[in-house]
């Protein structure tokens, strides 16, 4: 069954077509903060008629064209200044950028992006993370594009494999919905190394919200939604071709970059390519292990863009190959691992995947529409750790149908829809097979208000029918009041559940001799956000800047539990039974002294505790109580120069106990205190940017991150206790350029 909606959803993926009629298309946009981004929801009409449209979630609008020319175009948004267009004649697409209402002071505009940025207008609370934000650091992938900015932890997972995972609101990423442009991307068998996968170069822009999130993109936003814009073929600031080049004195070498072509007036097309490989084994630890496994990584995406006046369309495929070893350094990935005494692992992944995204107008009542997504994705690993076997696949396939319309005016929008989701997984771990096949249908609707310019709630509720499960209702609320023109207040509320997948997302703990036993069948993991933030902005001495304050409560009714307490020989899999929450407060204070220096501070403080059979409810392991961040970035006019450096501190960690083992293999059930300094230099010349970076520059490590990595092969070994970075530090230099 899975195989046929694999098939159905790359067809629609590859097909989907949208029709229409004479019409005028454009994307309106906002400028704020000397910063142009998309707004969605925007009204469009013509000045002399009933009717209308609004902007979908790029800030894009197709109209019908109007009975006679000339005539007036008028696009409003709230909290920006109304606009009003001359059209001469149908066939057009016009670009408007409305101005904000409330102007913090005469300046210059130009062109250069910030950075990061909020807005006082969106009724979520997103922070967007531009390109500018992206080039702070090498970025290479998608969990090195949150190491200068405090919205998103990134933590190494342990000292072998070389996995990462990322924190939002103190709990683990994969209750973070990930989505690439509305399609949710990282999920399921992509956990392991999916954050890795994504290559920094690849990606326009992040819009992160934290809090549960829209029941129109699925029901697995428990703590937050990250989405990604990649380029697209009809901009990437009007570059035919980029690329970038990356090496490292650890031997890591990569290059990357894209090419598009415009083939007509209808259709353009975009491809990105990205390539990595090592060339060196680093044991700067001296424990006899490679501090980071070796790998060879091709991936390649296309992408399709079909634009009328008519109709529109996108879709593409993306190919991944990749194979990592690991493991003491004498490890030789080519010999039989039972035909040498070393420790090694090795993961291979291939990844196939397609996606389409279409939508549909009515010519006759113009505010409405029906928007398509769909994607299928076929994922398999096979990895060994030591002596244990790990082999399993992943089919996936989804649908989301989405229909728009107003009620009376457009202060009030109303969302409904379906959706779809399959799944079907197949896990063996040694001796063990854990294969399951997720069927979940379901539907939505989302109500929208804006109410005198100050005011404005999205409000939705969702039914998933999941044939393992059952039925699970998900409602969700956002609402927003401008306390005035630069302050705002904002609160949310809602439920989500996601299926947990034992052992793609829980990779780390494998690389260790702990018995592992699943002692229940996991049922799903069900939690409920709730979250206030607020944020104002403000002008002091021609200085502009920020101050936002977060606070946000997750409590979860069900949870699968990773259970490292209860013995440091084993690894537990149950299901809770007792309380889990997180308590999580951030404050950010970011101030623009000069113009192009700009100064970002930042302190977080979680509580997060979960009960376990054996111990309670105590704090969960590996997660800082605190941390702070302060970055100082400063650009030379025309940004011929660019310096930027991050300190990060992080606060003290519980680590599980290892009180049983011997002596001279324990651990400190705590972690210390530690900080991590970073930067970069670039300089720009008429061919391009050269950069000059490091990472980790103050040289600190965690001190014997292995347990007995003597005897890998003994009772004890355990790779997995991981709160600090493993390499030291890492210098890298790189070149980029566009044609």
């Amino acid at each position: 069954m899975i195989s046929k909606l694999l098939i159905s959803c790359l067809m629609l993926c590859i097909t989907v077509v949208l029709h229409g009629q004479n019409n005028i298309q454009g994307v309106v946009s906002g400028m704020e903060d000397n910063r142009t981004t998309p707004l969605p929801g925007a009204s469009v009409y013509w000045l002399n008629q009933s009717g209308g449209t609004t902007t979908d979630e790029s800030g894009r609008f197709t109209i019908a064209a109007p009975a006679n020319f000339p005539e007036q175009l008028v696009v409003s948004y709230v909290g920006f200044q109304n606009d009003t267009l001359l059209v001469q004649n149908a066939g057009l697409t016009v670009k408007v950028t409305l101005s904000a209402t409330v102007t913090l002071r005469e300046a210059e505009v130009v062109a250069r992006q910030k950075a990061v940025s909020m807005s006082t207008m969106e009724t979520v609370n997103t922070v967007h993370l531009s390109r500018e934000h992206l080039q702070k650091a090498a970025c290479c992938n998608l969990s090195e594009s949150f190491e200068t900015d405090a919205s998103i932890d990134v933590v190494e997972n342990d000292a072998v494999a070389g996995t990462r995972k990322i924190l939002m609101l103190g709990l683990d990423g994969t209750y973070s919905q990930i989505l690439f442009e509305g399609i949710p991307l990282i999920r399921g068998l992509q956990s392991t190394y999916g954050l890795t996968y994504i290559p920094g170069t690849w990606v326009e822009s992040i819009q992160v919200s934290k809090g549960a999130g829209s029941v129109v993109n699925g029901f697995e936003s428990m703590t937050g939604q990250i989405n990604l814009e990649y380029w697209k073929p009809e901009d990437c600031d009007g570059d035919r071709a980029f690329f970038n080049a990356y090496a490292n004195q650890m031997g890591r070498v990569e290059g990357n970059g894209y090419l598009r072509q415009k083939i007509n007036d209808k259709w353009s097309t975009l491809l990105l390519a990205h390539g990595r490989t090592s060339l060196m084994r680093i044991n700067n630890n001296d424990n006899g292990f490679m501090d980071m496994p070796m790998d060879n990584e091709i991936q390649v995406l296309n992408r399709w863009k079909y634009q009328s006046s008519r109709r529109e369309s996108v879709f593409g495929v993306r190919f991944l190959t990749d194979d990592k070893f690991g493991g003491q350094v004498q490890f030789d990935p080519r010999v039989n691992r039972l035909d040498q005494p070393w420790y090694g692992m090795q993961v291979r992944t291939r990844l196939i995947s397609g996606f389409g995204k279409s939508g549909f107008l009515f010519p006759e009542t113009p505010w409405k529409s029906i928007g398509l997504q769909a994607s299928a994705t076929y994922h398999e690993q096979d990895a060994f750790f030591g002596l244990r076997d790990y082999q399993a696949s992943h089919t996936s396939a989804y649908f989301n149908g989405i229909y728009q319309t107003m009620i009376g005016t457009t202060d009030h929008v109303v969302k409904g829809g379906v959706s779809f989701r399959g799944d079907d997984y197949r896990e063996s771990f040694t001796d063990s097979t854990f294969n399951r096949t997720e069927i979940i249908p379901g539907a939505f609707a989302e109500y929208a208000w804006t109410h005198k310019e100050k005011f404005s709630l999205v409000a939705g509720v969702r039914t998933d029918f999941h044939n393992l499960f059952g039925t699970i209702v998900s409602p969700r609320l956002h609402t927003k009041y401008n306390l005035g023109p630069l302050s705002v207040i904002r609160f949310s509320g809602g439920r989500g559940f996601r299926s947990p997948v034992l052992f793609a997302e829980n990779i780390s703990p494998l690389v260790s001799s702990r018995q592992v036993m699943v002692l229940e069948t996991p049922r799903a993991e069900v939690s409920w956000n709730t979250g206030v933030s607020f944020l104002q902005k403000f002008t002091i001495a021609g200085m502009e800047g920020h101050v936002n304050i977060d606070y946000f409560y997750t409590f979860f009714e069900n949870q699968l539990i990773i259970d490292m307490d209860e013995s440091a020989r084993q690894l537990l899999f149950y299901n809770l039974d007792g309380q889990s929450y997180s308590h999580a407060v951030q404050v950010d204070f970011l101030l623009e002294p000069v113009e192009r220096f700009e100064v970002k501070l930042a302190y977080k403080h979680y509580e997060v505790k979960t009960t376990y059979r054996s111990q309670g409810l105590i704090d969960r392991p590996f997660v800082p109580q605190d941390r702070a961040l302060i970055n100082l970035a400063y650009n030379t006019r025309h940004d011929i120069w660019k310096f930027d450096i991050t300190t990060n501190w992080f606060g003290s960690a519980r680590v599980p106990s290892t009180a049983e083992n011997p002596i001279e293999h324990q651990r400190r059930t705590s972690s210390p205190s530690f900080f991590m300094l970073s930067g970069q230099i670039t300089r720009a010349f008429k061919f391009g940017e050269i950069y000059l970076g490091g990472e980790n520059l103050n040289n600190f490590r965690q001190p014997n991150p292995i347990i007995d990595p003597q005897n890998p092969f003994g009772d004890i070994f355990d790779a997995s206790m991981i709160w600090g970075p493993i390499a030291g530090t890492i210098v890298y230099v790189g070149f980029r350029t566009t044609f």
